[in-house]
């Protein structure tokens, strides 16, 4: 369903081009494709697939995949026409949705789902259904602090025009100039998020790596408002790609706190806390902005004022983080009943799996009779046959 929304801007875009179709439908198509959050739907599966102690690099893989996007897109389509771009754009978002529809299979067994659809019909108040789930713990309220403070500062879009306008004017930023940025930040983050992230889940933790995450981006915000050349933009934004980090941590100890049937849930609103930041954010940046670029204005010329704010922000809830115990996030609602801080004594369907990964990333390994216990397991959670009944 999110695949399918998500067409629709490039139908607009094909729709302008050929039958002139008004520009401004854009935005509706735009409000619709994001109605469904893909990401979350992405981190939902692959909490569903993956045992506690893989999550969090899983969750980093999937982000790496973003930045895939954003160094290949912009090369790719500043080599086509308009026309061959919006093309290309609808038949790549279509084939996904046909390889999905039919070669993805679900990720839930029955039982999970038919829990997971109760649940869903015996809930009441929509989004307050989602706030209530986020503030069910003090580790979930710890963690949505986090995840709002980063989002509103720490995001690269989330303050992206903000720092470009703050570029242009103290170092002269060009068009090129930005490409760079583009190119700076899809490499080096592709690399934190598939490299990185995993060596430090491996050394020190969840919980720990969120801290190293919020760290980051706090002393690259300090950084972007203190620097005095070009090429110390271009270093700041490469080091702080280490702050991307701080989100897959949050949902991935988020992931291993709740019950399986619950997985969608509590994705689906941690992407709703982060859109919210990333539309609070630059309001909020922007105001600072302006308020430190006007010149016949009280406050004093001082571009950088923005990134100094962030970089407070970010300092608070780096504090916040360092108080973080990750397995202490029992469910006060029934949901999560087993520490998760490791890789055994999981609910969810694939925790089991990983009752000999000792907290590593590696292969985990059954034997033959766990094995033959395991397929049997997941034989008699599956529906029964009708043709048999």
């Amino acid at each position: 369903g999110s695949l399918a929304l998500a067409v629709m801007p490039g139908l607009v875009m094909l729709g302008h081009v050929t039958l002139d179709i008004s520009l401004l439908l854009h935005y509706p198509a735009s409000i619709l494709a994001g109605g469904i959050n893909l990401v979350s739907i992405c981190f939902a599966y692959a909490a569903d697939l993956l045992p506690p102690c893989h999550r969090a690099a899983g969750f980093g893989i999937l982000l790496a995949s973003t930045n895939v996007g954003v160094i290949v897109g912009p090369l790719i389509g500043s080599q086509l026409s308009v026309f061959a771009a919006a093309c290309s754009g609808c038949v790549i978002m279509i084939t996904c949705n046909i390889y999905i529809w039919a070669f993805v299979p679900e990720s839930l067994s029955w039982a999970a789902k038919q829990k997971a659809r109760q649940q869903c019909h015996s809930a009441r108040g929509g989004i307050t259904s989602g706030v209530r789930m986020l503030m069910r713990t003090p580790l979930f309220r710890c963690l949505t602090l986090c995840l709002l403070v980063s989002g509103m500062v720490n995001e690269f879009f989330g303050i992206f025009e903000v720092m470009i306008q703050y570029l242009k004017i103290r170092f002269g930023f060009t068009v090129s100039d930005v490409t760079v940025v583009f190119v700076i930040f899809g490499g080096c983050g592709l690399i934190v998020q598939a490299v990185v992230l995993k060596a430090l889940l491996k050394r020190i933790g969840e919980a720990r790596v969120l801290a190293v995450g919020l760290a980051a981006g706090a002393m690259q915000m300090l950084a972007l408002a203190l620097i005095t050349a070009k090429w110390q933009a271009f270093v700041a934004i490469a080091a702080g790609t280490l702050g991307t980090v701080a989100f897959p941590a949050i949902c991935s100890i988020k992931a291993n706190n709740v019950d399986e049937s619950e997985q969608g849930a509590v994705q689906g609103a941690l992407c709703g806390v982060k859109a919210l930041a990333a539309g609070v954010g630059p309001l909020m940046m922007a105001s600072v902005f302006a308020g430190f670029t006007r010149t016949d204005g009280p406050l004093p010329f001082f571009p950088g004022a923005p990134f100094l704010v962030a970089s407070i922000l970010l300092a608070g809830g780096l504090a916040v983080a360092l108080a973080l115990d990750a397995s202490a996030g029992r469910d006060e609602g029934g949901g999560a009943s087993a520490p998760r801080g490791s890789c055994s004594g999981g609910n969810s369907r694939r925790d089991q799996d990983s009752d000999h990964c000792a907290g590593g990333l590696g292969e985990v390994k059954l034997d033959d009779n766990e094995t033959a216990a395991l397929n049997a397991g997941r034989s008699a959670q599956r529906p029964p046959d009708v043709r048999n009944v």
